[in-house]
């Protein structure tokens, strides 16, 4: 009763009086009923894609037949590696003590090669340069706006 007496001095709606108020028992219109079941619908469909991608993996791993497979993988890669080992054993010696000059070596490689390469480059741009040339003669309509506003930016 305290509800009844409460509700008749609450404020007028804005709702004119042959209107109803919107709520959750309101029927929806023909539009939008039909947009709320293709709504639902599609949200029915995403959801159940999306649980079956999310359940694939443990389906997939569960199989027999890629247990069996799996099992027979790693059982090769084992005896691989057993059969293996003796070789592979008086190397790591050696790899274990050439390991600390790796980085200088590899820098010593590259400034070794840095040269031939840099002149095979040059080759490479100077027998094609009439190529590279055209595309940057056509193109310039575009890269040297954006060097432009790029030089602007940095400047800011």
């Amino acid at each position: 009763q305290d509800v009844k007496s409460l509700s008749s001095h609450v404020m007028p709606s804005a709702h004119s009086s042959d209107t109803p108020p919107a709520g959750p028992d309101k029927q929806l219109r023909a539009p939008f009923r039909l947009a709320a079941q293709v709504g639902g619908s599609t949200a029915r469909v995403v959801n159940t894609a999306v649980d079956s991608i999310q359940s694939f993996p443990k389906k997939v791993s569960s199989n027999r037949h890629v247990q069996e497979i799996s099992t027979a993988v790693m059982r090769a890669e084992r005896s691989v590696e057993n059969s293996m080992r003796p070789y592979m054993d008086p190397i790591m010696g050696h790899v274990r003590a050439i390991r600390p000059f790796i980085p200088p070596v590899l820098l010593l490689i590259i400034f070794i090669l840095l040269p031939p390469a840099l002149l095979c480059l040059a080759t490479i741009a100077f027998f094609t340069a009439p190529l590279w040339i055209a595309f940057l003669i056509l193109t310039a309509i575009v890269w040297i706006p954006g060097l432009i506003m790029l030089a602007c930016f940095l400047a800011l």
